[in-house]
């Protein structure tokens, strides 16, 4: 977005106004440029309630909220208000605590995105439960947060993991039953037909993405689960898509040494042309080449042989 001007000694007075909760004060010295209060005067101040939520009392920003101010606008910094208030918060119990869970709250009330982005690509579901601030958690679900809202870099986490690493076991003992995307990871990595039956009649998105960019299918493929891979390809499973080095659940039987499964997601249409990438060993080979580097001839040949 384009920042308007504003020279130093006007930053001085806004800065103040800020600090001591003057909306007069910062209305008149901010409303000139126009969009008051979701102007940006520069990139030191940003958005005003974003700004707020660092230096201001409570009572101004929801003067700004009041007054108009977006609790989704910031400047594609990473944090956006509801990510701004988890960010500043201190340890549980602590007074900046209470802070936090106040400007929460007010967030949300004003409209707030429960499960808006952030630095890490995380939600403010995931801050919660990575400060193990049960409290927190519970009312960002009650709210509608998403439990199952995995990062999409790095390790692609979702809350309930987060709480499990950070040692907060309340807080994951509370995600852990509401995040199914990790039961049906595990029940395609396991071939677990009953439970991955179960799920589908419940609604669950079949072409999933896992942390690592898998859908149920590659997971079930790379692990030889016949079964699991006819039901998946049966229920309408995505052939195609292609994960971390561009490889397909094709390409990763094949990898994987699974001679049955891949001859099955030949036979269900799996696309035989696509080449993966990025690591060498697997940059420009196709399913075909990878079953002749994993000594399986014979599958190289009925593969390059239906491409044909």
């Amino acid at each position: 977005m384009t920042h308007s001007p504003i020279d130093r000694a006007a930053i001085v007075r806004v800065h103040r106004a800020f600090v001591e909760g003057d909306f007069e004060t910062l209305r008149s010295e901010l409303e000139y440029l126009g969009d008051f209060p979701n102007t940006a005067p520069d990139l030191t101040l940003g958005r005003p309630l974003v700004y707020a939520i660092y230096h201001s009392p409570a009572t101004l920003i929801a003067q700004l909220l009041a007054a108009g101010a977006d609790p989704d606008g910031h400047l594609d910094d990473g944090y956006p208000p509801l990510i701004a208030a988890m960010t500043v918060a201190g340890p549980a119990g602590s007074p900046a605590r209470a802070r936090t869970a106040e400007l929460v709250g007010m967030l949300l009330a004003g409209g707030a995105d429960v499960n808006q982005r952030g630095i890490n690509d995380y939600s403010p579901l995931h801050h919660a439960a990575a400060q193990g601030d049960l409290g927190l958690v519970d009312r960002l679900l009650e709210s509608g947060a998403d439990p199952n809202l995995a990062a999409r870099i790095d390790d692609m986490e979702t809350p309930f993991e987060l709480a499990l690493q950070q040692g907060h076991v309340d807080v994951a003992n509370r995600l852990q039953p509401l995040t199914t995307r990790l039961d049906w990871e595990q029940a395609a990595k396991n071939g677990d037909v009953q439970t991955l039956r179960a799920m589908l009649r419940r609604g669950q998105n079949i072409d999933a993405l896992d942390g690592f960019g898998s859908t149920a299918l590659m997971r079930a493929a790379h692990a030889g689960r016949e079964e699991a891979v006819g039901l998946l390809v049966a229920e309408g499973a995505s052939l195609d898509r292609t994960a971390k080095f561009h490889l397909s659940a094709l390409m990763l039987a094949a990898i994987a040494g699974h001679h049955r499964v891949a001859r099955l997601l030949v036979r269900a249409g799996a696309d035989l042309t696509i080449q993966g990438s990025g690591a060498p060993g697997f940059a420009g080979q196709d399913a075909a080449d990878l079953a002749e580097q994993a000594g399986d001839s014979r599958l190289a040949a009925y593969i390059r042989n239906n491409r044909a």
